[in-house]
């Protein structure tokens, strides 16, 4: 009985998700679901994405029809402190953030950055801009203090792989590019 009350509750619609546009469901932030969440090693912090997609508007000037442009998605880096419940954004409200890693004792946080903004394509262009602009951001946990590094050196494949903390606490391990761009293999 309490399985058929429950499956009830999950299949009625609230009256309110009708009046809810295409363009409105596509740019509600959401949780991203290729980048991880990330738990630091006392359980304190947890740090995750928020997707957030925009819809441009083109020559039509009708931002409700479909074809008037394409969308793009941005990644904002937050940091939820679980000790007092609060939560705050650490980067990115202009680019995307992806990837967050902590160190073993957890005062540092790792992640990539850009400004490209990613589309749903994929192209050429957005992959090479991508190389040419992401860095490896190491944030302190204590100061706030953010700092860069390998500006312009990340791979794309960085946007698919986390930087991984050796056990020292502050060395990271990133993928890199081929040393010749024949090799097809990996370094990393």
């Amino acid at each position: 009985m309490l399985f058929l009350l429950l499956a009830g509750n999950v299949l009625s619609v609230p009256d309110c998700a009708a009046q809810l546009s295409a363009a409105d469901l596509l740019t509600t932030p959401r949780f991203s679901i290729f980048e991880q969440f990330a738990l630091s090693p006392d359980n304190s912090f947890i740090s995750y994405t928020v997707e957030r997609t925009e819809w441009p508007v083109q020559e039509t000037g009708n931002p409700d029809d479909p074809v008037a442009g394409k969308w793009r998605t941005t990644s904002e880096l937050w940091i939820s402190d679980l000790r007092i419940a609060q939560s705050f954004r650490a980067c990115c409200q202009d680019g995307n953030a992806m990837l967050p890693t902590w160190s073993p004792d957890g005062k540092r946080l790792a992640f990539y950055k850009t400004h490209i903004f990613l589309g749903t394509d994929r192209s050429q262009t957005e992959i090479d801009g991508f190389e040419k602009d992401a860095s490896l951001v190491v944030r302190d946990g204590q100061t706030g203090l953010a700092r860069e590094f390998l500006k312009g050196e990340c791979p794309y494949s960085c946007s698919y792989v986390g930087a991984i903390w050796l056990s020292d606490g502050y060395s990271l391990l990133v993928p890199a590019r081929p040393m010749d761009q024949s090799d097809s293999r990996t370094c990393l």
